[in-house]
């Protein structure tokens, strides 16, 4: 299993009243079956949390899970699933026509079968009632949950399994990233991930300089000042 971190950032800030209204904004993609990518955030206060993937190409079927950091423990658990939402779907057509998800972003492409400039559906995603803590949303893709998930309880260490091999005894193609025939020649597939709600991205903390270093640099300074005295004395 691959476990990436977000790729980029962007913060949208919006005050409103004492909260602080933020659309948090990542980049990443996919590549291999059985990868999860890790996106972490804070909830300052309780309140609705929006939380949902956009695919950029070739329909790339992405699923997720929400977890939260237990302060005693110091481990993520399962909070609950983040799968595909209410869509509006063309009941002929069978997919959603309009170009935009539930939550107002502009939807894939290439979901519609062998039609990669087509519409598609509305990629994943859930509006929560969260309190406040720390929160791990993370993302993959087709039929892989977490094993948490499947026990209704349980932390993200317990990892991830394809739900066709568990419980149909084979893997599907139609279900994974490398032979799925809508994949467009192997190329990783783009998405980005939107958590909006009066959030926050997790304090980043000072690296700690070893004291080895600090040693290193008063022995440097230390010569330097021998040499001056040495060449003007």
């Amino acid at each position: 299993m691959k476990i990436k971190l977000l790729a980029s950032i962007a913060l949208l800030g919006l005050s409103v009243g004492s909260a602080q209204a933020v659309t948090l904004n990542f980049s990443d993609t996919h590549t291999a079956n059985g990868e999860v990518d890790h996106f972490k955030f804070n909830v300052n206060n309780t309140g609705s949390v929006s939380l949902w993937t956009d695919t950029l190409q070739d329909g790339f079927k992405s699923t997720g899970a929400l977890f939260k950091l237990n302060s005693a423990s110091e481990k993520y658990d399962f909070f609950t699933d983040v799968g595909a939402g209410p869509q509006v779907i063309d009941m002929v057509l069978d997919y959603n026509t309009t170009g935009f998800n539930d939550f107002g972003v502009k939807i894939k492409n290439g979901y519609v079968p062998e039609d990669p400039n087509a519409l598609g559906e509305s990629d994943a995603g859930r509006i929560l009632d969260l309190d406040p803590g720390s929160y791990l949303l993370a993302i993959t893709g087709f039929a892989y949950v977490p094993e948490a998930a499947i026990n209704g309880v349980g932390t993200l260490d317990e990892g991830w399994l394809d739900t066709n091999v568990r419980f149909r005894g084979a893997a599907n193609p139609e279900d994974q990233w490398s032979t799925w025939r809508f994949n467009t020649g192997g190329a990783p597939s783009p998405y980005k991930v939107f958590i909006a709600g009066d959030v926050s991205l997790p304090a980043v903390s000072a690296v700690p300089v070893p004291a080895a270093v600090w040693l290193f640099a008063s022995a440097v300074i230390g010569l330097g000042a021998t040499s001056r005295g040495r060449k003007y004395g």
